[in-house]
């Protein structure tokens, strides 16, 4: 790559499968929760796992 006066922008293109067009487009994530999620609630013992001491501060 060298500097040069008559240059206006740069464009780059990565990946190969990315082969026409000139603007990426990304899919649309689903973010929202799964049916089966639950709410725990953290003072109900019966909800959660045990913690490991050796593993908390």
């Amino acid at each position: 790559m060298r500097r040069s006066e008559d240059a206006n922008g740069v464009t780059l293109v990565v990946g190969a499968d990315w082969r026409s067009g000139t603007a990426y487009t990304a899919e649309v994530e689903d973010d929202t929760t799964p049916g089966p999620a639950q709410t725990i609630n953290d003072s109900d013992t019966k909800q959660s796992g045990h913690v490991n001491s050796d593993f908390t501060r």
